[in-house]
């Protein structure tokens, strides 16, 4: 099923969810959490990452937007190409907190959750997960060892790597 991503600003290209899908493969995580999800491409990239390569991992995306959600959903059910530990869910992630505390990767590319998003997320991991974002407009823009992505807006975007201790 194809996705019309026209209404969505920004989202990730092919290449670089592969690069998202590799660096999780390289520090063996096993479940993946994708907060703002948009029309899921993200989580649906990784899915199928890790099913073609046989490897079983817990994928899961949240999304708010009521419409984006439905389009997800949808495809959800219509395409039966995906691991048994897959899914996106409506809603807000601070509604979902077991979903955060939960996660060994947290990836979040969008620009609208406010300056102290990061920090509400790093207070709430466990040792060991890695929190993958979009550093522009956050209240920490240091960002040594960037995950360099391609997404709609820019080919040069820098994700800041947060490893929790």
């Amino acid at each position: 099923m194809k996705v019309d991503v026209s209404g969505t600003y920004g989202e990730l290209t092919a290449p670089s969810i592969v690069k998202i899908a590799k660096h999780i493969e390289e520090y063996e995580k096993r479940s993946f959490l994708d907060i703002g999800s948009g029309y899921g491409l993200v989580t649906r990239g990784i899915n199928e990452y890790f099913r073609d390569k046989n490897i079983n991992i817990k994928v899961t995306g949240i999304e708010k937007d009521i419409k984006r959600f439905n389009i997800c959903n949808k495809i959800n059910h219509t395409d039966k190409k995906y691991l048994e530990e897959y899914s996106i869910i409506h809603g807000d992630i601070f509604d979902h907190i077991n979903l955060i505390k939960e996660a060994e990767y947290i990836f979040s590319n969008s620009l609208c959750f406010g300056k102290q998003f990061p920090s509400k997320i790093i207070n709430l991991i466990k040792p060991g997960t890695i929190f993958v974002h979009n550093t522009a407009g956050s209240e920490n823009d240091e960002n040594k060892n960037p995950l360099n992505l391609s997404c709609g807006w820019s080919d040069k975007n820098r994700f800041k790597i947060y490893v929790k201790e």
